[in-house]
């Protein structure tokens, strides 16, 4: 008898959690560039999350987390406030002025910022590579942002810019916390607490909400519950499939996936400087991420030779 279904099984999961998570994660820089023309980013960034906390509700009372403990609460809701409220804010207020695909180029160079606050915070080493992949992402992000604005610097590719290094934040601030609580209860309390930090825009969203056209409130609600809570649980399923050296660089493709579709949606064709920042500063990240494996590899390959 063979045991090929069960793998096939396993594997074909796999794809589709991470074909629904690049998705949904590359629409939502078009969905909410569109929605913006209704309501206001901090409006936008509560709405939303509103309807993914709702949304996490429901899968909390059927897969329970853990509770908090009291030590951890100050570290649950800064991941919160930073990863949930000012990433939110920052986005949306960026993505008023910059092109969708502009956007998802700056933000998807988090991961240098994970790997520059890991060597300052966490103590890990930073190889030259590395340094060069910081430096040539942030070369990438100038050309964006120069292109977006047409000339001089373009502010909401600065704010997009600090989303970026807001969510690099959010990684190592929920690191210590995952081991306790699994990303199910990491991801809860983070998107809990960062809406209510949202709520002194609730009655601006009141109002706007009651003239808003029915098709933003439904890209909201899509906004919500796929690209807001079932991505982030997609993605966490990965991660317990498959390592995350080997997760991580499909990452890289939602800038591309939201180039495309912000072009096939919207018809929205970023500038031409733009798409080369976009893929100098991918380059980078790819560069910075590559070394960092490849530094671990030899770390492991010398503990395994080094003498008892």
């Amino acid at each position: 008898m063979t045991t090929t279904t069960p793998t096939f099984s396993v594997k074909h999961s796999v794809i589709a959690a991470a074909v629904a998570a690049l998705l949904f994660w590359a629409s939502a820089f078009v969905g909410t560039r569109v929605v913006l023309a209704t309501f206001s980013p901090g409006e936008l960034a509560l709405y939303r999350y509103g309807v993914a906390s709702l949304t996490l509700v429901l899968i909390a009372c059927w897969v329970r987390p853990p509770l908090p403990a009291w030590r951890d609460v100050p570290r649950l809701s800064a991941t919160g406030i930073i990863g949930i409220g000012i990433y939110g804010l920052a986005l949306n207020y960026g993505q008023k002025e910059i092109s969708a695909g502009a956007a998802s180029f700056i933000v998807n160079t988090s991961p240098l910022f994970s790997v520059f606050f890991a060597s300052l915070i966490l103590k890990e080493r930073l190889s030259a590579s590395g340094w060069i992949g910081l430096v040539l992402g942030l070369c990438g992000v100038g050309l964006i942002a120069f292109a977006e604005k047409g000339s001089g610097l373009s502010a909401g590719a600065g704010l997009v810019f600090l989303a970026a290094i807001c969510w690099a934040l959010y990684q190592i601030v929920q690191k210590p916390l995952l081991p306790r609580y699994g990303a199910l209860g990491v991801v809860c309390y983070a998107i809990w607490s960062g809406t209510l930090i949202l709520m002194p825009f609730l009655p601006s969203l009141l109002h706007t909400m009651q003239t808003a056209p029915a098709s933003h409130h439904a890209i909201v609600l899509y906004l919500g519950v796929l690209p807001g809570a079932v991505s982030f649980l997609a993605w966490s399923y990965l991660l317990s499939q498959l390592t995350v050296s080997k997760a991580t660089p499909l990452l890289y493709l939602v800038p591309v996936l939201s180039l495309a579709i912000a072009w096939l949606a919207i018809g929205e064709k970023p500038a031409v400087l733009s798409v080369i920042g976009g893929l100098v500063a991918i380059a980078g990240v790819a560069l910075s991420h590559f070394a960092s494996i490849h530094q671990n590899s030899i770390h492991r390959n010398a503990a395994l030779v080094k003498p008892q």
